[in-house]
């Protein structure tokens, strides 16, 4: 449509009384938007609006909105759009105790922002009352009075403020009510709290002239004045060249947009005016029609073309990944309960990381689209679906509370996803895919329960029970019991099936043994209930999957420690599965509602059929060019870093640094040579470094004690060589750039020991260090054997005089005692023979039946033999 003029005719009044009138005002037709009613997205518990007052920030498009549950349940909230149709209302910025309405804003500059409104107050009649912003408007929460009411000319009450700043002064149009008659008037301020209103005898626009919802738009020199007719035909405007003032002299109102449509026909209120960058502009209103109140949209200019139909919201999809996909080093080294939302996927785990990239290639938004949950990994799997719960609700249902979502759970993560589905059964799930979850359990988890064994498979969970039981042996639990306290998950793995026999082949039934699964048996009895949404993806490598195991009855020594109550593992049995979980454990549904990869544990998480799988299961539609792979993280060859405060730590190696993340320093597939430790001060205080040193063979741990002393505290770092050998770590790794520094470290150690203990047998420690080192200095070998020799039994006989807690006090220094001791002796005297060595080895197994023999009847006497032991 052309662009077209109304021009006004201008016309004379010759009257003593009424003064002349400016009439020459232009306006361009308006023409509403074919994409009325617009789309407004309401924050939970709102569902509809009355007034609005849309305004620009920054280029950006925003609103105040009164949104409501009704007329009489209302608060001012903030909305914004894209591109002036979508509207999306994005937080609640005002709620009274009592009706309110009629927003309108003045930015005062660029932090500030006042908000006018109206409210309905306890004797009836409306007034206007303000209230202070920031820019983003948080605004207080206590409004001001604006004005009192004039009941000669305002008896029902004030109402539609409009503010505007301009040369010094504030002006506010309003509307003076008195019963069904609206009047628009005028009232100005200097500072914008004291208000002097126009005389009574010059209404805006004429005396004859109804108006509300004023709107002041300004524009080469001229105000145009919008407002609606109260009378229900619609929005009109005047026009004026005077200055700003109780004198304005305005032109004849036009009409220039009626209420003829579905979604206005009964009335249009409230006009707000935006100008384009083309220079045409856009008028905003509300309209009463079928449905209730929406908000709409006219336009200067040519005829808007409809705007193409918004694509389907996503559903969004929440990864839960498996165990030791999750760090938090409060929780995981401190043992300090954190939040929810405290925990993070570290950046070694790379297992996710294409399915992640993946989403994003094919448009979907982390954190709006799909979300990642980490999680405590040793807490029960009720617990952490507890905590999944609470997750949802605040990411996802807070603004969308009937949102349905698709759950992918990655091992453990399935079971949390299972059960959490199962739990709270609340309708919003669409969809859950399990990849390579233990449905059934998993056999892994009877050695650490039943005996505190770990196998050494190099997987994440065999990590993190090595982490957990580094990082709390208190020296007097035995580690079945430190894991079985710390690590609770381990029971909700247990296997549900028979999976231990007997030596002549029988099998043992789960429901008799003395250690069981607390959890699944509950869930699995009612899995059927969840099928129709359920599927699962599992990997079937070979049949090399842990299955079971052939078991003896209880050693000696089991008895004596209490291990191995249902029967101690002779042979490990072997099925189909993804070599940490078996086949027959991931496929639950009876339905078959489960596909099968040849894939292992983290190929079914990692491979681009493995992604695709999901994402076909999830009815997300994907071209092949976005499919992204991830990777495996390597634990074996690895180092790994600790460090609990006061202070930080780098790695380098050759040309790369390694920078701590949260705590932890972890290089998957480490190359054999020297790395250097960096250990920079945060605050004055004990600092504990531990290192693991992972090869195919075995995994070797070493701890290294400092203090922070100097002041500030950053200006002191302290260097370590760790020597690294990725196929024969070394026993005792740290070096000192000389062996005089390890001596002053050891001493160092047990000196900071010693701040606590107070122990006279650790100041004969540190003494016959003191010894050693100028025994060293001297070459007299035989003299640092002596001594340090000195220097362990007066550690043995401190034991014996501290506390059993204080014992474990005892037990860091030892690492680097033992280190000094290695460095200082090796090839200082000649290696015994084989001989030697398998003579020692027949006195050591003679001897040990008499010990059992001992320990088994101080048992049976009721003595604690763990504790007589410690």
């Amino acid at each position: 449509m052309q662009k077209k003029l109304i021009v006004v005719l201008a016309f004379l009044a010759l009257s003593l009384f009424i003064p002349f009138r400016k009439t020459s005002a232009t306006m361009h037709i308006f023409t509403k938007s074919t994409n009325n009613p617009l789309p407004v997205t309401f924050l939970p518990g709102y569902g509809g609006i009355f007034q609005v007052a849309i305004f620009k920030q920054s280029n950006n498009l925003k609103g105040i909105f009164v949104i409501t549950t009704n007329l009489d349940s209302s608060a001012l909230a903030l909305a914004e759009s894209p591109d002036g149709v979508r509207w999306k209302v994005t937080k609640e910025v005002l709620k009274l105790d009592r009706p309110i309405a009629m927003p309108r804003i003045l930015f005062l500059d660029s932090s500030r922002v006042k908000l006018f409104f109206v409210a309905k107050d306890s004797d009836y009649h409306y007034r206007i009352y303000s209230v202070d912003c920031d820019i983003s408007f948080n605004c207080q929460k206590s409004p001001t009075l604006t004005m009192e009411r004039d009941p000669a000319w305002e008896s029902t009450g004030l109402v539609s403020p409009y503010p505007y700043f301009r040369d010094g002064t504030y002006y506010l149009f309003y509307a003076g009510w008195i019963s069904t008659d609206f009047r628009l008037r005028l009232a100005t301020s200097t500072d914008g709290v004291n208000w002097k209103r126009c005389p009574p005898d010059n209404p805006i626009p004429s005396r004859n002239e109804q108006g509300d919802g004023p709107f002041l738009f300004e524009k080469d020199g001229k105000y145009f004045l919008f407002y609606h007719d109260p009378l229900h035909f619609g929005i009109k405007v005047v026009e004026s060249s005077d200055p700003l003032g109780c004198s304005m002299r305005w032109s004849t109102p036009q009409l220039i947009l009626k209420s003829d449509r579905f979604y206005d026909g009964a009335h249009i209120i409230a006009p707000s005016v935006i100008e384009k960058e083309d220079g045409t502009l856009s008028l905003y209103y509300s309209g009463l029609g079928a449905g209730g109140w929406k908000l709409n949209l006219a336009n200067t200019g040519d005829d808007i073309t409809p705007l193409p139909q918004p694509p389907p919201e996503k559903t969004p999809i929440v990864i839960i990944p498996g165990i030791m996909g999750s760090w938090n080093k409060n929780a995981i080294l401190h043992n300090q309960p954190v939040g929810v939302f405290d925990w993070k996927i570290p950046s070694f785990v790379k297992e996710y990381a294409g399915i992640q990239q993946t989403l994003k290639n094919i448009g979907y938004e982390e954190n709006k689209d799909f979300f990642f949950f980490p999680y405590d990994w040793r807490k029960s799997i009720e617990s952490t679906a507890a905590d999944l719960d609470v997750f949802l609700k605040e990411k996802v249902w807070k603004d969308r509370p009937t949102q349905k979502i698709q759950i992918v759970g990655h091992s453990l993560g399935g079971l949390v996803g299972r059960i959490y589905t199962q739990k709270y059964k609340n309708g919003l799930i669409q969809n859950l895919v399990t990849a390579g979850t233990p449905h059934k359990g998993a056999v892994q988890a009877y050695k650490p329960l039943a005996a505190g064994e770990i196998e050494s498979d190099n997987t994440f969970v065999w990590l993190a029970q090595k982490i957990v039981l580094l990082l709390n042996k208190d020296g007097i639990e035995s580690n079945k019991e430190t894991l079985q306290s710390k690590f609770p998950v381990l029971f909700d793995l247990l296997p549900t099936f028979n999976f231990l026999k007997d030596a002549g082949g029988n099998e043992i039934d789960t429901q008799s043994m003395s250690i069981k699964n607390p959890t699944l048996p509950r869930y699995n009895s009612a899995f059927s209930e969840i099928f129709s949404i359920f599927n699962a993806v599992f990997g079937e490598k070979d049949n090399q999957t842990p299955a079971g195991f052939t078991v003896s009855s209880q050693s000696i020594l089991d008895i004596i420690l209490d291990n191995y109550t249902d029967g101690h593992p002779q042979v490990t049995l072997l099925d189909m599965g993804d070599r940490a979980v078996l086949s027959k454990s991931s496929k639950e549904d009876a339905d078959q509602d489960y596909e099968k990869l040849p894939f292992d544990h983290g190929e079914v998480v990692t491979e681009k059929d493995s992604i695709k799988k999901i994402l076909q299961l999830l009815d997300v539609s994907y071209t092949e060019d976005k499919i992204v792979a991830g990777s495996k993280t390597t634990i074996s060859p690895a180092l790994i870093f600790f460090i609990k405060s006061p202070a930080t730590m780098t790695v380098e190696y050759q040309e790369q640094t390694y920078q701590e993340e949260d705590g932890l320093i972890f290089i998957p597939g480490a190359q054999t040579g020297d790395y250097t430790l960096k250990v920079q001060g945060i605050d004055e205080g004990k600092y504990t470094v531990i290192i693991g040193q992972f090869s195919e063979k075995e995994d070797l741990w070493t701890n290294i004690e400092g203090k922070i002393t100097q002041t500030p505290a950053a200006t002191q770092t302290d260097t370590y060589t760790v020597q690294f050998n990725s196929q024969d770590p070394a026993e005792f790794p740290i070096r000192k750039p000389n062996i005089f520094e390890s001596f002053n470290a050891s001493i160092s150690e047990f000196t900071l020991l010693n701040e606590n203990l107070k122990n006279q047998k650790i100041s004969t420690v540190i003494l016959y260090l003191k010894y050693a080192k100028a025994y060293y200095r001297r070459r007299d070998f035989l003299g640092v054997v002596r001594s340090l020799l000195a220097s362990h039994t007066k550690i043995f006989e401190a034991r014996k005089m501290v506390s059993r807690r204080q014992r474990k006090l005892l037990v860091a220094p030892l690492g680097n005692f033992e280190n000094l001791y290695h460095v200082a002796l090796t090839g200082k005297f000649p290696k015994p023979s084989a001989v030697q060595l398998k003579t020692q080895l027949n006195m050591y197994r003679l001897a040990v039946p008499s010990y059992q023999a001992k320990i088994q009847k101080l048992k049976k006497q009721g003595v604690n033999v763990g504790a007589k032991i410690d």
